[in-house]
């Protein structure tokens, strides 16, 4: 589980969630799986599943309705607390793969209806995957740019009504479009 500033330059928090882990020949670490990491007040909250091959994953602080030892669950629920994380006014979001966060990145679309070519502005300059999703819900187009403002091509899609979604670190935005 690590925790990155903003532009990923440094890590702020590291730490290592693991089964009963041989740290001298590194056997029998790779049994957690982890889905999911929250940023809290104090530190980082993280879920995901305990494979119990081939260890048992240690545990502390079990509470009274959970069990120390593996036996057949997989669920893993840990808060993990830092200082140099900490932060009274953070509250609980989302930093995990998804980047569904709180903040979703601007996004606006000129001209909107458009003949085939438009131009997409968008609040930062961040690595950002741009979809074009017909009302079916099938993606037609993908593109992969750090500019915030660049130019999509859809003179070959036929007329109707699209969304460009956007994705980035950030968080995800999409914007209605119709192509005359």
């Amino acid at each position: 589980v690590r925790i990155y500033k903003n532009d990923f330059s440094v890590p702020l928090y590291s730490s290592l969630l693991v089964g009963k882990w041989d740290t001298i020949t590194q056997a029998n670490g790779d049994n957690l799986r982890l889905s999911g990491a929250w940023k809290t007040s104090d530190g980082v909250v993280v879920v995901g599943y305990h494979t119990g091959v081939p260890n048992d994953m240690p545990v502390s602080n079990v509470p009274v309705w959970g069990n120390a030892n593996f036996s057949g669950e997989s669920a893993v629920l840990a808060h993990l607390t830092a200082a140099n994380i900490k932060n009274p006014l953070d509250g609980p979001v989302i930093v995990n793969a998804i980047n569904a966060q709180k903040y979703e990145p601007k996004l606006t679309v000129f001209p909107n209806p458009h003949n085939g070519i438009f131009l997409v502005n968008t609040d930062n300059r961040a690595q950002k995957k741009v979809e074009i999703i017909d009302v079916t819900g099938r993606v037609i187009k993908t593109e992969i740019t750090q500019e915030n403002a660049f130019y999509i091509n859809m003179a070959e899609a036929d007329a109707g009504m699209y969304y460009v979604k956007i994705t980035t670190i950030d968080g995800v935005s999409s914007v209605k479009i119709i192509k005359r």
